[in-house]
Order: structure tokens, then sequence, then C-alpha cells
């Protein structure tokens, strides 16, 4: 039987099918043998083990992993795993070259890859290169700037030929962003590659295991071997194997695009893959364990930076915003009427949601600002939209294809952004966005069909790799996130506008009270019933004029004390009486002493009912004796401020004070020490080994570890001291007027110590983790804040140098003999 090629509209979502983490295979540069952690027996072996190790892989099987490697490689690896997920080993294979072994646990199991260590000639290993570019990491002052300053140093660290830094969109589909490479190759920068290039599982699997490396596209896979008696037909995950066997599909692809070997670092922000930092080199090429370990140390610290620098672009964008809202809100206080307003803020309107034009349709006045299709096309565009929006706000960005019979939508109307307000059934603004042609250049064609084999029905990726353009028309730019949030931001300030001028246009009705007496109550009415508070009018002899309904609903009126003359001591009475309102007669008094100032100006009054909820009662006097009452339900408003006031001083894990807090109590405790000498201690503390908590037992746990060293903290301390968490695993006390300070502050980081050394219970599981304190004593007044706090950190290095679990107060030293600081990042 022959075999060929046919071409067919595959669905590569097969290659998404592909379980990649359980190839039963690695590439060939080095070996694997897998062993059980409770008996130490040997279950997997790569063919070629004899080539590494001298002893065959069927001899290998089924006996200790002692016999395959050395009973003190194993005794240090075990032991390592006893406390870590993966450990590292040396040994020499029988010619006298030296073996890096690398250990990681697979559930019950142990996996260890073999591999020859790489002989460098280089004086400065990779690590020590990559931590000597990170600081200039941080001068990137945007994303794109981030990614390319990352390529060129990791270009020349790894002396491969290509280095890209490649951006997912939230399609899925890849982009380069930045690129570094030898100057006879042809540029990639810019183009992109179909979501399908990386299927789901592989995205998933760079999120477990950052660093990937394949050495040779043309290599042929080692098998993993088995002993039948002792094999459960468990695949082995390969997650965490730096040899573990590629997709042949992933394989031809690189063949494809005349790569030989690859060096691929994820790249995430939070629980996301953003992107990756992909190394292309065109003849096979092996990246050393170091090599490795240092692409790791750049890929989480670009990673760690990309968060930041996203937030700091969305801050600018929103702050631009914020200055036209704030723009706005100051045009629609000032003018006479909202069309008014509106009108003389044109510009800012559409820079509120990055629009080209706008039709504004407010108390009857219609008009358009900006750049819209015509009046005609506009108006019917919003009749359409507002009849489909049920009061809701709308967006499309294709609007244009949508309506064929609304032609001129298509070319300045393509997006819209349909925002109902709240002053009437037809008040409403339309924003649009033009046609935005996007041209596309793809890394070959996306939509270039499979080529699958006749006879085995393999699915091979596409051959070619020429820029391929694509060009999209008839839609406009994206409504984004942020559009939709400061359109709705902006119909609140509409209708709070609205509500302020209802209340002035009721101000207005008062004072013309006696002339339009009749008149007045009905326009009164309606406005009332807008309102968002309750309203009560009465006359000069306490008795009922007119309420909305809110005003009988907050106190549960009967009808019988809404009827016009009813006395204010009627209601106040049934309000009390009833339970109501939270008080006795004494409190009803004070509320009636409310409106027996028939002379004062306005007043108010918190009013508490009976459910918990806060009212905020104001009266306004009128000229002729009478008052209005307003009554503003602010349980919320002020649930949300003590909220608000809470978050910005507490730490939401433990519920300890933060950093702003633990920085606003040392300026103060040193402006004390400053002005009246009150002396203080201040204690840096930083859990030891936190980290493998983390690793091991997930981050739920690490927070539970995080509440409980807080309330163990919480209860070795004074009510005079205070504890605040820095963040991660990083806590501050302040001790504040303890006799015998030197002797209190070792008494208390003594206590500290015994109290985190002793075990903790995480969800069933016996935890143990050391502290490390580091104490500096607050005497001189000229030593400010951070001087105190950079000597309590140096102290707190030095026990973290000399073993951790201990204390030590900061020494006076020579600037020379104090060894740099850490990234704390790096630490275990």
């Amino acid at each position: 039987m022959t075999s060929g090629t046919v071409q067919s509209n595959l669905d590569y979502s097969i290659c998404g099918e592909e379980a990649i983490h359980v190839p039963g295979a690695i590439q060939p540069h080095g070996a694997l043998l897998a062993f059980r952690l409770h008996d130490h027996v040997v279950t997997h072996a790569s063919a070629n083990l004899a080539e590494m190790l001298g002893m065959a892989a069927g001899t290998a099987l089924g006996r200790p992993i002692q016999q395959a490697i050395g009973a003190l490689p194993s005794e240090t690896i075990l032991r390592a795993l006893s406390c870590d997920q993966s450990a590292l080993y040396q040994l020499s294979d029988r010619f006298g070259k030296d073996l890096h072994l690398t250990a990681h646990r697979v559930g019950p199991a142990v996996c260890i890859d073999i591999e020859f260590a790489s002989a460098s000639h280089e004086s400065i290993s990779p690590v020590h290169r990559v931590r000597a570019v990170l600081e200039a990491f941080k001068s990137a002052e945007g994303q794109r700037e981030l990614c390319a300053l990352a390529v060129r140093s990791l270009k020349d660290i790894t002396g491969y030929d290509r280095v890209m830094a490649y951006r997912f969109d939230r399609d899925g589909h890849g982009e380069v962003i930045a690129e570094a490479r030898s100057a006879d190759m042809e540029t990639y920068l810019g183009l992109h590659y179909p979501a399908t290039d990386i299927p789901p599982q592989a995205r998933r699997l760079y999120l477990r295991q950052r660093v990937g490396a394949i050495v040779d596209a043309r290599y042929r896979p080692v098998p993993l071997l088995t002993d039948p008696a002792i094999d459960d037909r468990t695949p082995l995950d390969l997650t965490h194997s730096t040899l573990r066997s590629i997709s042949p599909y992933h394989l031809a692809y690189m063949q494809n695009m005349h790569t030989a070997a690859s060096l691929t670092i994820g790249l995430a922000v939070g629980p996301e893959l953003w992107g990756m930092l992909v190394c292309h080199h065109r003849t096979p090429r092996i990246p050393g364990p170091d090599l490795r370990a240092a692409a790791d140390i750049l890929g989480r610290f670009v990673s760690a930076l990309l968060g930041p620098l996203n937030e700091a672009e969305a801050a600018k964008k929103r702050a631009e915003r914020d200055a036209a809202m704030t723009k706005i809100a100051a045009q629609l206080a000032s003018a006479a009427s909202i069309p008014e307003g509106l009108g003389a803020v044109e510009s800012e309107l559409l820079d509120l949601v990055d629009a080209a034009g706008a039709i504004i349709d407010v108390a009857g006045a219609v008009h358009c600002i900006g750049r819209t299709p015509p009046p005609d096309q506009a108006g019917r565009a919003l009749a359409l939209l507002r009849d489909q929006c049920a009061g809701k706000m709308l967006a499309s960005d294709d609007f244009g294809l949508r309506h064929p019979e609304l032609p001129e939508c298509r070319r300045d109307g393509s997006g819209v952004l349909l925002l109902p307000l709240a002053g009437g059934a037809d008040d409403a603004i339309l924003w649009f966005r033009p046609e935005q042609s996007r041209t596309t250049r793809w890394g070959g064609n996306p939509a270039e069909p499979a080529i699958a084999d006749a006879a085995t029905g393999a699915i091979s990726p596409r051959t070619s790799f020429a820029v391929w353009v694509e060009t999209v028309s008839g839609c406009s730019a994206p409504w984004l996130d942020g559009d939709l949030a400061i359109a709705q931001e902006f119909r609140e300030l509409i209708e709070a506008d609205m509500a302020r001028r209802t209340r002035a246009e009721l101000k207005e009705l008062r004072l013309a009270r006696e002339r339009e007496q009749v008149v007045q109550a009905a326009r009164l009415k309606v406005a009332l019933e807008n309102l968002g508070d309750g309203v009560a009018m009465f006359d000069a002899d306490s008795r009922l004029v007119m309420c909305n309904n809110l005003y009988a609903q907050l106190y549960q009126l009967p009808p019988a004390l809404q009827q016009v003359g009813t006395h204010i001591r009627e209601i106040v009475t049934f309000c009390v009486e009833s339970g109501v309102v939270a008080g006795d007669a004494d409190s009803r008094d004070e509320w009636l002493k409310l409106y027996s100032r028939t002379n004062d100006g306005p007043s108010s009054r918190i009013q508490k009912l009976a459910d918990g909820r806060l009212i905020n009662l104001t009266r306004q006097p009128l000229p002729d004796g009478g008052w209005v009452s307003t009554h503003e339900d602010i349980t919320e408003q002020q649930r949300r401020e003590a909220e608000i006031l809470f978050l910005a001083h507490h730490d939401l894990l433990t519920g300890l004070s933060n950093r702003a807090a633990f920085e606003q109590a040392m300026e103060a405790a040193v402006a004390r020490l400053q002005r009246d000498g009150q002396a203080f201690t201040l204690f840096l503390l930083d859990l030891d080994k936190f980290k493998q908590v983390n690793d091991t037992l997930g981050h739920p746990a690490g927070d539970r570890l995080l509440r409980e060293t807080a309330q163990r903290l919480r209860s070795s301390l004074r009510k005079t001291d205070l504890l605040a968490r820095l963040g991660g695993d990083e806590f501050a006390i302040i001790q504040f007027g303890a006799k015998g300070r030197s002797r209190a502050a070792k008494g208390l980081a003594e206590r500290i110590v015994r109290l985190i050394a002793q075990p903790f219970d995480i969800d069933g599981v016996t935890v143990s983790v050391g502290v490390s304190v580091g104490i500096a004593m607050a005497n001189d007044p000229r030593t400010d804040a951070a001087a105190l706090v950079k000597m309590a950190d140096v102290a707190l290095y030095a026990v973290k140098s000399d073993g951790r679990k201990g204390y030590r107060f900061f020494e006076p030293q020579p600037a020379e003999a104090v060894p740099p600081r850490p990234d704390r990042s790096l630490e275990s």
C-alpha cells in the first residue's frame, strides 16, 4: 500500500486533544528514570539509559534506585525531596564525564532527568548574567519596551539566532511584539500567528512548567520502558521533565519554519498565560541546566513586571477619562440645562469613550456632535437601537454590517454605543465610531487547509510561513470594558444632575406656592416621585401638604397618615410606637424638636430605622412658615465609606494593618521620637520556607498559614503595639513604650520565634515553618523611618544568612562589610 497526503478543511482542535504531557518518550540528549517514592523501586527507564549510566534500562527496572545511581545521590535526592518538589545532584559517569540529575515529584513517584553537564567557558554563569540585567528592566515604561529589553538580553545570554516576544490577544492569537535576531535572518516582528499554533493544553503546560527546550527538531524519540510485573499502566506525567518528548506536529511545524532548536519561556500575568519568549536556532543546540535556570529567572521577572505596567497604562487612560468626566460635571453644574451643558463639552464627551461622534437626545433636544452619519440615518439608528435595548446599555462594533439599510452608518457609524438616560423614556446618547479597516500581517495564511496523511490520517502543520495580509472592513475598534464602565459613570452623573435640577425646580415651586397652589402641587408631585429620596411638605401648622411614595414606604405609613392635613406629631408617634424607627419617647421628642424650629435655617439629623437602615433627615424652612423634609437612605453610603476606610489601612487576608498603615505609624513614631524623645523598637519578620508551603500545598494553604501566623503574632503583643503585614510572608511590629526596651525586644523576639516554630495544622496537614526577625532600636532622633526599616532589613538578612529561625539586632558596620540585599523574590 502506498501513502500520500491530502488537503482538507480538517479540524485543528484534534491537536488540542493530544496528551502532550504523557508522550511516553523523551528527547535523546538525556536519559530518564522514575521510581516509586514509598519503596524506591524503579518503574520507568528510558531505552538509552546505558549510554548515560552504563546500566541497561531492563536491568534498572524493578530494582531500588540506589542500584541505578548510587546510594549517596539517592539519599541526597530523597532528603531534598522531603521538603521540596524538586532536587538537583551532579555526579560522574563511568568515563569521568559530569552528569546533571534533576529530580521532581510526580504524584506518588519521582522522576529523574539525567543530562551531561554543559561545559561552559564563560567566567560568569548565565544566572549571574541574567541577574545583572534585571534592574534595567524596571525602567521600561510599557510592555513593548519591557519585551524589547528582554529579547535583547536573552539573545545575548543564550546565543540563539532569534529571540522573540510573543503576546496573545483576547482571541488567543499571537503577535510578535519584540525581536532580536542575527543580521542575516528575515524579521518576524509584527507578524501574527493563529491560536491553533499553540493549542490549549500547551498553554496550560507553560503555566505549570515555564521553560521548555527542543534541542533538535529532527530527533528520534527515546521510548520509556517499564517492567510489566510492576507497571500499573498509568502514563508517566512528564510536565516538569526538561527531556519531555515533543508533539510530532510541533516538530514538523519547526522544520517547516527551518528552525532546528528552540527555547521557550512562558510569561504569565496572574493565572493567565500572557505570552511567551521564544528562542530559535538554525542548528541543534542543547541549553544546559544553568542556562534554563537563567531563562526561568528572566521570564518570571518579566512576568512580575507585565501586570504593573498594564495597570499603569490603564491608570493613565483612566486619568484622562476622569479629567474629561470632571470637566463635563463642572459644565453641567453651571449650565442652565443639560443640553446646554453637554453642548459646551462636546470634545470631552467624545473623548470619554474614544468616539468620533454622537447624537444626543435629552429633554426633547436632539443634536449631533463630531463625526456622525447623516442626521437622518443617525436618528434612525438611535430609534432602532432604542427599541432593542430595553433601557440597558447596548454596544456593537459591526452595526454597519448588520444594517445594510443604513449604508452611511458603515463608514461613520460601524461602531455604536447606546446609553439610555433616566430622565425620560426617550432620553439617550448614541456614540459612533467610524469603520476601521484592520490589516493583520499573518505568519502564513491562518486559513491554509491542514495536510493529512492519506494512510494514517496524521495531521501536518502548514508549510508556508510567507507573510499573508488580511484586511477586515465594516467594523470599528471594539468597545472595551473600560468604555462601558465610564459610560455607566456618565449615566450616573446625568441622573445625579437630573435629580439636582429636579430639586432646584422643587425649590422654585415652593417659592411660587401662594400664587399657583394647584398647579404647583401637580407638578411638584411628579418631581417628588422622580427623586431618589423620600420627600414630604408641611405647612406652618405642621400639617402634611404632600409626600411622595418613597417617604411613605420608608416609614411604612398607612394610607390614613398619608392624607393631606395629617399632623407631624401623628406621623412621628406612629413611627416610634409601631417600631419602624428605633428609639423611645425621648427619641420621638428629639425628632419633633427638629420640626419646631420654625424660624431657624436648614437643619438635619441621622435617623436610625428599626431594621438598621440610616436615614439622613433634612428640614428646609419655607417662607410661609412651613417646611420641606427630605429623607435619604444613606445606609449603603455609610457602609461603603467604612469599608473603604478599613480597606485603605488593613490587609484583606489577615485583617492586620497593611503597608500603608505601617508607613503612617512609622512616620508618626519617628515624629514623636524627634519631638518628645519617645523611643520605640521596629521588628521585621519573614517566614522561613513559606514558598515550600505554597508550592506543595497550594496558595489556599499558604493563605491559611498566613492567617494563623497573624493570630499567633497578635497573641504575643500588647494592645499598644502595632502589627502589620507588609505583603507576602513579611510582617512588621512597632513596639512602643516598653520598659527596658532592649530586654523587652529580646523577649518579644524569642516569644515570636518559639510561637512560629510550633507546628501548624493546615487543613489536616502538619506544617512546620520558622521565622527570621530583624530588630532596629529607634533611639536617635536624627534617624528617619526609611533608615530604620533598612536597619531592620539588614538584621533580618543576617538571620537569613545564618540559617534562619532566629532574630538579630541591627549592629552598624562599615559599608563595605554589609552584604548586598538580594532580590526578595528569589528567596525560598
